[in-house]
C-alpha cells in the first residue's frame, strides 16, 4: 500500500498521474478524474473504500501510474488540500512556470 505522509487525524484522496494528459490527478466521489485536489474524495483513514479505489487505480496502466493515497486535511468547506510535501508539489504542476497549471495561474 502507497501512503504519503501518513499522520494522525487527517483523510486519504486517490492521486495519479494521467498517462495521456501528463498531469497529476484526483479522484472524485463519482470515480471521474479531477486536476484540482480540492475536488477530490476525501476518505477517511479506516475506510475500507480508500484501498478498494487504490486496487482500480492500480489496475488501470493503460491510462494511469503513481497511483497512491495520498493524505490530506479538510478545509472549513471540507475540501481536501494536502498536508505532504510530495503532494503539495505535484498540485502545482510543472516546475516550469510557463507549463500546466503555472502557465494558467499566469493568464
Amino acid at each position: 500500500m502507497a501512503v504519503f505522509g501518513k499522520t494522525g487525524d487527517t483523510h486519504l484522496v486517490l492521486s495519479a498521474q494521467d498517462l495521456r494528459a501528463g498531469d497529476v490527478i484526483y479522484q472524485r466521489a463519482d470515480q471521474s478524474w479531477s486536476r484540482d485536489i480540492a475536488e477530490a474524495k476525501a476518505f477517511a483513514n479506516d475506510d475500507p473504500a480508500a484501498q478498494t479505489a487504490l486496487a482500480a487505480g492500480l489496475a488501470d496502466e493503460a491510462n494511469l501510474m503513481s497511483v497512491a493515497l495520498a493524505e490530506v486535511r479538510l478545509d472549513a468547506k471540507n475540501r481536501p488540500y494536502p498536508t505532504h510535501f510530495r503532494e503539495v508539489f505535484r498540485t502545482r504542476g510543472p516546475s516550469n512556470r510557463f507549463l500546466g497549471k503555472q502557465a494558467q495561474a499566469l493568464n
